[in-house]
């Protein structure tokens, strides 16, 4: 997988991440982003290493959910 590749495809996970969050906690686009990229869980989705970017956006979602309730 080529670097331009793996930044697609950590785009798009977190481009899907905050949309749920939007529709699910009805926050503004700005306040999704600023959740998403301030996470543990973005930084994770970044590190190839980790895996995580090989789930689904669903998957990835609920495992942002879980880091946001603790």
């Amino acid at each position: 997988m080529t670097k331009a590749e793996f930044s697609f495809i950590v785009n798009c996970v977190a481009g899907d991440m905050v949309a749920y969050l939007m529709e699910d906690r009805g926050i503004s686009m700005q306040e999704a982003l600023d959740v998403v990229y301030q996470s543990e869980t973005y930084q994770k989705l970044q590190e190839k290493s980790t895996g995580l970017y090989r789930n689904s956006s669903a998957y990835t979602y609920e495992y942002l959910l879980r880091e946001l309730a603790v």
